[in-house]
């Protein structure tokens, strides 16, 4: 019989070790009796290839809450850890992990991540999200919740040999709950074994247990059993084996769209863009990625995502993700005034990327202060394809209220400055991306700004040479630097940055780490 503690505490018979946890909050669901769950045979997995990790079988000992938007109306994760041991690495096709629930499962999130420890959730490696995840009854059972295997399929992440972390997290419809059930190791494969009670609820360490989760691919060098490897397309031309350009849209041309976290928009107020580049018949390992910001914020960090399947009011598929406190700000050309133009990379990435068709978006974060815009491009310098030239590109912002909508919607018809450092073509790259892809023309702008303090969102743009944003007879928050055309969703007080460039030839940059951007002064009021 389950004796429900609290919202967020499920469990009967406590013991010690127990009470210990439940002091840290995390969500239990314990058994009566160890042996009221029958064992049976793994669901079968429906990735490609074989299983590389796979911790083991429903022990019918315990479980701990593992779900997304069921009745509780919380978010828990449960990560177990497990060794990429070929030489070679793997090639991740599917993510899975064994749940007791009673929830109608509609989609799922996973994440793997490296260097968890306690109270630090480390450095996130690949992550997804996907509405149609395969759930599969294990034919197990316990406490009256019928246990699944939720797994996403369709992954293309490399892992070099290291310790990771795994989550799979099913998404549920409001009701019910799920946790992800314990194991003891029984019919696991690779390491470890069901047996290192090295997980985590969260970021916080969950003593005692290991968790039902695994991994589908397949590897090199040994160790994997028997896997089914998908096919790699072979690279024609000459393969790339040192890390640099795979792709670089171009270089800043006359405006930017905003694109930017925690600036003076507000804490957790964001924008983002994201322009599109294909990968040829060679797989690509991305080492690096990065955007060109004309900005005057100080930035303390940034977030980087890769997305396929893009389209109006869709995100699509999240491929890989990750933030980090220590971007390479590079300063590409400064106006002597108050905006400066750098590169935002984010580097030590080691993400596989197939032949298709993807979406980038590296957005700086800030310190509350200033703005960050993408800048534009019409394809100056570029590398790979497009080249700044196909005007597919997506606006997302909860302070402008934009659900990727086409920039076209946001008064920008444009391609922007961005791009991708790695290999082609090779085996796993060391992973010391070039600095920039040869960003080579330099504006030379007149830029004017002005700001009203605590703006309203209204992702618009004026084309005057102080390109204010338009809604009524009051001015309103822009999500562009520009001097072109307007767009209109709300009103009231502005802050708009105005760039106006007259190209100049520049020299290549030299990279500049972590350049901190000079205090912006306050302006006179707007007339």
């Amino acid at each position: 019989m389950l004796k429900h503690r609290s919202a967020s505490k499920v469990k009967a018979n406590i013991s010690s070790t127990t009470k210990t946890n439940l002091i840290r909050g995390a969500l239990y669901l314990i058994v009566l009796v160890a042996t009221c769950a029958t064992p049976f045979a793994l669901a079968q997995p429906a990735g490609t290839g074989g299983t590389l990790w796979y911790n083991g079988d429903f022990d019918g000992v315990n479980g701990t809450s593992n779900e997304q938007n069921t009745s509780i109306g919380e978010t828990n994760h449960v990560y177990d850890d497990f060794l990429v041991t070929d030489s070679g690495g793997w090639e991740v096709t599917a993510v899975f992990s064994d749940n007791l629930e009673n929830t109608n499962v509609t989609g799922a999130t996973w994440e793997i991540r490296r260097d968890m420890s306690a109270g630090n959730c480390g450095i996130l490696i690949a992550s997804g999200e996907t509405m149609t995840p395969v759930v599969t009854p294990t034919g197990r059972s316990g406490f009256g919740f019928t246990e699944y295997m939720i797994e996403v399929t369709g992954l293309a992440v490399h892992l070099p040999p290291g310790t990771y972390w795994l989550n799979v997290t099913p998404i549920g419809d409001g009701t019910g709950r799920s946790f992800d059930s314990t194991t003891s190791g029984a019919n696991c494969v690779g390491m470890p074994c069901g047996n290192d009670r090295n997980a985590f609820f969260n970021c916080s360490p969950e003593f005692g247990a290991d968790f039902s989760m695994g991994v589908i691919g397949s590897g090199s060098g040994g160790g994997t059993p028997t896997p089914t490897p998908t096919s790699t397309p072979t690279a024609t031309g000459s393969p790339t084996c040192t890390p640099g350009p795979l792709w670089y849209n171009g270089d800043f041309g006359t405006s930017g769209l905003a694109n930017e976290e925690n600036t003076a928009l507000g804490d957790g107020q964001y924008a983002r863009v994201y322009d599109d580049f294909n990968v040829p018949s060679h797989r690509w390992t991305v080492t690096s990625v990065f955007s060109d910001n004309v900005e005057n914020t100080n930035v303390t960090g940034a977030t980087w995502e890769i997305r396929q399947g893009v389209s109006l009011g869709n995100g699509g598929t999240l491929i890989a993700s990750g933030m980090t406190m220590t971007p390479v700000v590079t300063l590409i050309w400064c106006d002597g005034f108050e905006f400066c133009w750098y590169m935002i990379e984010v580097i030590g990435l080691n993400v596989s990327l197939a032949e298709g068709h993807y979406w980038l978006n590296v957005t700086p974060i800030g310190d509350l202060t200033g703005r960050s815009f993408d800048a534009t491009t019409s394809g100056a310098n570029c590398v790979g394809t497009p080249c700044g030239n196909n005007q597919n590109a997506f606006f997302d912002s909860n302070f402008f209220g934009a659900n990727f909508l086409p920039t076209a919607l946001e008064g920008q018809p444009s391609d922007f400055s961005m791009g991708i450092n790695g290999t082609t073509g090779c085996g796993t790259p060391s992973p010391t991306p070039t600095a920039t892809a040869t960003a080579t023309q330099t504006p030379t702008p007149t830029a004017t700004a002005t700001f009203t303090p605590t703006p309203t969102p209204t992702a618009t743009h004026t084309p005057t040479a102080t390109a204010t944003a338009t809604a009524t007879a009051t001015a309103s928050a822009t999500a562009t630097a520009t001097v072109t055309a307007t767009a209109t969703p709300t009103t009231t007080p502005s802050a708009t940055p105005t760039v106006t460039p007259t190209p100049t030839a520049r020299p290549t940059p030299t990279a500049r780490p972590n350049v901190t951007p000079r205090p912006r002064p306050t302006p006179p009021p707007r007339p």
